[in-house]
Formats: C-alpha cells, sequence, structure tokens
C-alpha cells in the first residue's frame, strides 16, 4: 500500500462550493426562531458561527475539512488544522478544543497513514494550546479530513465582517498563491525553496497575528481562504455596505508563480470563484489577466485581512512586521451606493 497520498488536481480549499452556489443553498434553509443570543448570520458570510452564553462569555465553532492537497499525510494534516483553526482567530478568538473528522479509504491506505494525518493535525492543535476532545471516522472511497474547532472571546470583542467604517485601511498577512502554489507542487512545477516557502506559510498559525491585532481597534476581519481574496474582501464590502479600493502593487505573491499563471496553471476553482464575483469587481485597465487569476485563486490557510481605522493601519503593520508577519495595507474602504472592488496600480 502506498506510503504517500494519492492527489488529483484539486486538494485544500481548492474544492470548496462556489459561493454563488453556497447562496444558493442559504436561501433554503429557514431558522424560523433565531435564537437573540446568536451573534452571527449566515447572510454575511461570517468565518464562524458565534453564540453569546453569557454577558462575557461568547463561543465560536467552525467546520473546515477537505481531500488532501500534498501527498505528506503528516503535512497535510497540519495543514488541514490550521486552516481551520484559522476561522476561530478570524474573528479575533482564542480556539479552545477540536474534533476530528476523517473518512479514510482503508482498502487503499494502511492504517498508519491515518495516524500520520491525526499526528499531524495533532501538532498544530497544540501548538495553538487547543485540546483534542475526540471525532468520528468512517469508512470511505475517497479520503477527507477536517476539524470541527470550539473557541471563546468576549462578546462585544468579535471581529466581524460587518463592521468595516469609510475611511479604514485593511491589512493584508501571508502571501497569496497557494491554490496555483500546491497544484504547481503537485506537478513538480516548483523549486524545492519554494515548496518550502509555501508549505511553511500553510502550516503556520495566525494565531501571533490575532493576539498583536487585538491591541488594536478591528472593525472587520476574515481570513483568506477557498473564495480568494476578491471573495474574502467582497464579503466584508458588502456586509458593511462599502467600496474597497485594493493597491494591487501592494500584494505579496509566492515566488515562481506568475509565469505559471501565465502558462495557465490555476485551479478549477479560480474560475468558479471569477464567475462568482465578476459583477462586483472592477479591475483598472492596467492589471492584467495573471494577476487578476492570481486574486481569485482559492487559498487554503492563508493569512487574515484585518480593517481598522487609517491612523492605525501603519503602526499594525510595523508591529506586525516587527514579528516577522508579512503584512502590507493593500486597500482603503469607501462610501459607495453599491458595495465593490476597484484593483488598481496604486
Amino acid at each position: 500500500m502506498s506510503k504517500s497520498l494519492y492527489l488529483n488536481n484539486e486538494g485544500g480549499c481548492s474544492v470548496k462550493l462556489s459561493s454563488s452556489k453556497l447562496s444558493k443553498l442559504i436561501t433554503s434553509i429557514d431558522n424560523q426562531i433565531p435564537p437573540e443570543n446568536l451573534l452571527t448570520t449566515l447572510s454575511d458570510h461570517e468565518d464562524a458561527c458565534a453564540y453569546k452564553l453569557t454577558p462575557d462569555l461568547a463561543i465560536i465553532n467552525t467546520l473546515d475539512f477537505f481531500p488532501p492537497m500534498v501527498a505528506n499525510p503528516y503535512l497535510y494534516g497540519q495543514i488541514t488544522a490550521c486552516n481551520a483553526l484559522s476561522d476561530i482567530y478570524a474573528m479575533g478568538g482564542d480556539p479552545l478544543i477540536a474534533l476530528n473528522l476523517l473518512a479514510f479509504p482503508i482498502q487503499d491506505y494502511d492504517l498508519s497513514i491515518a495516524q500520520e494525518i491525526l499526528a499531524g493535525g495533532s501538532a498544530i492543535l497544540q501548538e495553538a494550546k487547543t485540546m483534542m476532545g475526540g471525532g468520528h471516522s468512517i469508512h470511505s472511497n475517497n479520503l477527507l479530513y477536517g476539524l470541527s474547532i470550539t473557541g471563546t472571546i468576549k462578546p462585544d470583542l468579535i471581529w466581524k465582517m460587518s463592521g468595516a467604517k469609510p475611511g479604514d485601511k485593511i491589512i493584508l498577512t501571508k502571501m497569496l498563491g497557494t491554490g496555483i502554489g500546491n497544484l504547481a507542487a503537485t506537478n513538480n512545477l516548483l523549486t524545492d525553496k519554494t515548496k518550502s516557502l509555501l508549505y511553511q506559510s500553510q502550516i503556520t498559525l495566525n494565531k501571533k497575528t490575532k493576539n498583536i491585532a487585538s491591541k488594536y481597534q478591528i472593525n472587520a476581519a476574515t481570513d483568506i481562504t477557498g473564495y480568494g481574496l476578491i471573495g474574502h474582501l467582497f464579503n466584508i464590502a458588502k456586509a458593511s455596505n462599502l467600496r474597497l479600493n485594493i493597491n494591487a502593487s501592494q500584494l505579496t505573491f509566492f515566488p515562481e508563480l506568475l509565469e505559471l499563471v501565465k502558462d495557465g496553471i490555476v485551479p478549477a476553482c479560480t474560475y468558479e470563484n471569477r464567475k462568482s464575483y465578476e459583477n462586483n469587481v472592477h479591475f483598472a485597465e492596467d492589471i492584467p489577466l495573471y494577476i487578476q487569476d492570481l486574486l481569485f485563486d482559492p487559498q487554503t490557510s492563508g493569512g487574515l485581512a484585518l480593517a481598522l481605522p487609517a491612523n492605525q493601519a501603519q503602526s499594525l503593520e510595523l508591529d506586525l512586521r516587527n514579528n516577522n508577519i508579512i503584512a502590507n495595507i493593500i486597500g482603503e474602504f469607501k462610501p459607495t451606493p453599491k458595495p465593490q472592488i476597484k484593483v488598481m496600480n496604486s
């Protein structure tokens, strides 16, 4: 039996159901008796569900799972756990306890492969100081691993998508391009140096970013995952009823990706994301198609996007950089009659 994982060209958040399809599903869900203590809504596409238990305590709950994007089972476990924990950090919370979800094709792999996957996930949970409380496993023809994470936060400190204000700047952490990068790595199109950068980014928790940002007035936040940079930032713009101007020259991409994108090496989900958001984004004429593709690229375990007052943005950017975190002020929110993203080179 194989000691590495079988891969196709889609894994991680690249298999996420498109935003347009998800929106149609959500409209079929009828919360007839919405609890008064539920602090999040389906319509705002929040990163997790938040529920107030007491005036001083809320829980945040999230769930993530997907097929492998790397052949190494331990690394797959690490990336998956890191990606799941990110939803808690994206709302300003602290993860408390996790449950594993595993669909395992026992006919294709030795049980030791499952042990390695879970060990990788456990290592990240330990780094995040998050308890493993158990989980659920089934036999399946397709390998899937994921986690349900529950975290805590004070109710009045939750970072929501709907809180951005006109004039707020937005800071982005981590490099962009994990969807394209993982696809390229699967097909042996990246150097070892770039692969190392790519994988290290995906197993780097957003915990330190959250802890530093918590010292500032964060008005809105999200993490960048399957809907790409455009999709997730538009969700903030829509929930806050604002336009976001993005300065493409301030974006940071993994090395080697630009030439690959020019050659058409992009996940299929990139085009799904474009289809979902193309009516909500305007690209300046000097933004080439390959840069546009990178902005629709489905990320796995991406960075945080943090909206905060302009007079605090440079201080937070410097604070993050001084802690060895890639961070750039990439845009500004403006009043608008219709929520939109505008991408320019300035």
